[in-house]
């Protein structure tokens, strides 16, 4: 059973072992567990005109000192929430979010590209620098490295179903394997044809509630693609089935290898081997919202604390350590790990962190 309360501003939706509501223009979801923690992110209004607003904060560090933590202060030239970043090197970087924004850094600045139409966008990934994918609502756009256009569409962004991760194949099919939040169904892992953009459902999962932008999916290739949602799921190229030994729940994840896979669990992580789940202790009390990395002992998760300060802990194989920030950094919705060591993390307000 889900429910609906509106008063005074504030708009309310109850499911099973979780809550949502807008407070003014920002939603804020809670995810409940056993003991009562709880899994924290942001669905943003869809109004505007695809044009970003202007003078947010990007958080950067190029290892300078006199920062905190190497980290330093620049303008982004975007106000509004940023959940998704992605990048073929450090110096071609792309951060997407509300009202159709995506913004390019190019080593030295951030600069906002005109986009199809003003969805927000929730995943941003590729397999080069003009060869670049965007989810936006129910969208796929794509980038050749001049343009955004659209270049596929699974169903209906009005009616509340997103795009929430995706994987292009990068093969001779150049497909892309997408995991769709239905508003009707669950979740839907979808394969869209590179050459002649059809869509086909290749699983379905059936949940009550879970809150957008939550979910996610890695892969090692097309028929070797996991995903969290009420619970986690491995796809091996003909069906979804639960993944063996599986922890209760897991949203987003990443792989260093199919032997090497990082789920996160509220504020836990879980680390799968090939044949069992094993629980990692983060010391962190928040929501964790991403992850990343680029091999089993450099891994980064972000997310927000209760009073929505931003969060990022970096794992090297032993153990996770906080990497400090600015102050008033705010909560952080989306990470990328670069090979060159790079860290980019976004959020809200047009906040981008980058660090070591």
């Amino acid at each position: 059973m889900r429910g609906i309360v509106r008063a005074l501003g504030l708009s309310l939706f109850v499911g099973a072992m979780s809550c949502t509501a807008f407070v003014g223009d920002r939603l804020q979801s809670k995810h409940l567990d056993e003991d009562g923690g709880c899994f924290m992110c942001a669905d943003p209004s869809e109004l505007g005109d695809g044009s970003a607003p202007i003078d947010g904060n990007v958080n950067h560090s190029d290892g300078a000192a006199g920062h905190d933590g190497g980290f330093q202060t620049m303008t982004s030239g975007a106000t509004v929430n940023l959940n998704a970043v992605w990048g073929s090197s450090a110096a071609a970087v792309w951060a997407g979010g509300e009202l159709g924004t995506l913004l390019l850094f190019d080593g030295s600045k951030w600069e906002a590209k005109a986009t199809p139409n003003n969805l927000t966008v929730y995943a941003i990934a590729g397999n080069a620098a003009n060869d670049v994918f965007a989810a936006a609502g129910a969208q796929l756009w794509h980038y050749d490295g001049a343009s955004w256009e659209i270049w596929a569409d699974s169903g209906d962004s009005v009616g509340g179903d997103n795009i929430e991760s995706i994987y292009p194949t990068g093969d001779a099919h150049d497909d892309v394997i997408a995991l769709l939040d239905s508003s009707h169904e669950g979740a839907e892992l979808l394969r869209f044809d590179g050459q002649t953009k059809q869509m086909t459902i290749l699983g379905t999962t059936h949940h009550d509630f879970i809150p957008p932008a939550s979910i996610g999916l890695w892969a090692s290739s097309a028929s070797d693609v996991w995903f969290g949602c009420d619970s986690t799921y491995h796809y091996d190229g003909s069906q979804v089935v639960a993944a063996p030994s599986m922890p209760p729940q897991t949203y987003r994840l990443w792989g260093a290898s199919p032997q090497a896979i990082f789920g996160t669990q509220y504020s836990a992580v879980q680390l799968f081997d090939g044949a069992h789940w094993q629980q990692l202790t983060t010391g962190f009390a928040g929501s964790i919202t991403d992850i990343s990395g680029t091999s089993v002992s450099r891994v980064v998760i972000v997310g927000r604390t209760v009073s929505n300060a931003g969060h990022v802990l970096l794992y090297d194989g032993e153990g996770f350590t906080d990497l400090p920030l600015p102050s008033g950094v705010l909560g952080l919705n989306g990470v990328w790990a670069a090979s060159s060591a790079e860290i980019f993390v976004v959020g809200d307000q047009g906040t981008i962190v980058k660090g070591p």
